[in-house]
């Protein structure tokens, strides 16, 4: 979006919510319970690897083949743990190709809180959704190929892995989701380093 900061206001932009970076949980959590298509989505996706193990398990079982690779899937927990620097790398990656100049990364250790900011970047809601969909929908697709190829145990250490990871973008589709509720109001947001905040500004109140 090619506007600055500073233009938001003469465009009629007015302030509409801020975001401490340090509480996103309390910002994302009632949006977290509504019943659009970006929340359906996520609970769909992050279910559907751990629903494919449980029928992977029933199958052998009932044909009295089960072995200890079916619990590889645990094993890829921790993989998707590791995963985290890349999950806000593919974000930054996401700002620049959107116009961002300079990205920038911060986290908080004690809530577990990590995030990608583009410093007085305005984006539009169309820009968030490449934003915040890029890390789920990357390591996502690459697993589905990883699954399909890999042997038995790599085949469900991916299905763990996407499971977990998917758990993990809960806060990107709980932002998706606060652009959706409020769509009618033609919602700008930009990141504030300094404030350690994100600022959303409305066209309609």
């Amino acid at each position: 979006m090619n506007i600055s900061t500073e233009q938001l206001s003469a465009q009629g932009y007015q302030p509409f919510a801020t975001l401490p970076h340090n509480d996103i949980a309390t910002f994302i959590r009632p949006y977290m319970k509504k019943m659009n298509p970006y929340i359906i989505n996520y609970h769909l996706s992050t279910f559907l690897p751990l629903v494919v193990w449980l029928g992977m398990i029933g199958f052998h079982w009932g044909r009295g083949t089960y072995n200890a690779e079916l619990l590889s899937f645990f094993y890829g927990f921790s993989i998707a743990f590791l995963l985290i620097p890349l999950h806000e790398l593919i974000h930054g990656l996401a700002y620049r190709l959107v116009g961002a100049k300079k990205v920038s990364y911060g986290a908080n250790l004690k809530k577990f809180i990590f995030y990608a900011l583009a410093d007085k970047f305005v984006v539009s809601y169309k820009e968030f959704i490449i934003v915040a969909l890029a890390p789920f929908l990357v390591v996502y697709l690459v697993n589905i190929i990883l699954f399909l190829v890999l042997p038995t145990t790599g085949a469900y250490a991916c299905l763990g892995l996407t499971f977990v990871h998917s758990l993990l973008c809960g806060g990107d589709f709980g932002l998706l989701s606060f652009f959706h509720e409020n769509k009618s109001k033609q919602l700008v947001t930009y990141d504030d380093v300094a404030k350690q905040a994100s600022y959303f500004y409305s066209l309609y109140l």
